[in-house]
């Protein structure tokens, strides 16, 4: 792992039209490789928790329950590097970035009266700052080419509630969720065409110590942590894209992430998801 001194670039209001300019112009072109990662007050874990995959239709409305209870900040991390996992960096420093979104909730975001903060240091706010409108980001990721581009890799770690939110946020004109899971994963596939879910790709093992949290299995490949920032979305979308590199780069990574492409951890059909490919849990990648 090379040693980066990382740094997260954390975006309200205020500073959004500055730092999506960046990204825009300067980032996506030659950093086609996005890691996403998405968090909400309401649900500190990944869905499903665990190391199992559970049954996908209950997970999927486990999903849209926590989206109805979207309450206070909703943050989103995103992580962007080139084909050989080199990140964009900064001009001036040298310095590799990630960005952090501090985003509104849908109903204090139709509110513009109202204002949603965070305290000092809970993820780089000080004082109080205006967060975010969700929508203005799912348009301004349109802007940048991102969404149904064939041509844009995605990279989740169990990524059910990151497409949950893109997708409400992005169907600008569309009221709510489909109901129907397979409506859903028809829209997921049609807005992000390649993703690849490194939870899905490399399973889980009770034996080898895994606890279904994207922590425990980056140790498993002996990804650093230390180098990671301290902010969490930004570091668990930075950690999903360092997963997803080092897979890459292993003798059967390439093949796993090639036949469980589109693959979404607990929420594809379990018989789609796992026919007889190895995964982490039960072959040796080294």
């Amino acid at each position: 792992m090379i040693n980066y001194d990382i740094l997260t670039r954390h975006v309200w209001e205020d500073n959004f039209d500055e730092e999506m300019s960046i990204i825009r112009n300067s980032v996506v072109t030659n950093h086609p490789v996005v890691s996403l990662a998405t968090r909400f007050s309401s649900c500190a874990d990944r869905v499903p928790t665990g190391i199992l995959w559970g049954d996908s239709a209950a997970n999927y409305s486990v999903l849209l329950e926590t989206m109805e209870r979207m309450e206070k900040l909703t943050q989103v991390g995103l992580a962007f590097s080139d084909q050989k996992g080199e990140l964009p960096c900064c001009s001036e420093t040298g310095r590799p970035w990630v960005w952090e979104f501090n985003l509104t909730p849908a109903d204090e975001a139709a509110d513009p009266d109202r204002k949603e903060g965070l305290s000092k240091g809970s993820g780089g706010g000080v004082g109080t700052k205006k967060g975010i409108n969700p929508w203005r980001l799912a348009a301004d990721l349109w802007r940048c080419n991102l969404l149904m581009n064939d041509n844009v890799i995605w990279v989740v770690f169990k990524g059910g509630l990151d497409f949950v939110a893109l997708l409400r946020w992005a169907r600008l004109s569309v009221e709510g969720m489909p109901t129907e899971l397979d409506e859903f994963l028809r829209l997921q596939r049609l807005y992000f065409p390649v993703c690849h879910d490194v939870a899905a790709a490399l399973g889980f093992h009770s034996v080898l110590g895994d606890d279904g949290t994207i922590h425990v299995l980056a140790r498993s490949l002996c990804v650093r942590m230390e180098e990671m920032p301290p902010s969490r979305p930004a570091s668990d979308s930075l950690l999903a894209l360092y997963l997803f590199t080092t897979m890459k780069r292993l003798p059967l990574g390439f093949y796993m992430l090639k036949h469980k492409v589109n693959v979404v951890f607990g929420l594809t059909a379990g018989e789609e998801a796992d026919y007889a490919l190895p995964t982490l849990g039960n072959i040796s990648l080294v």
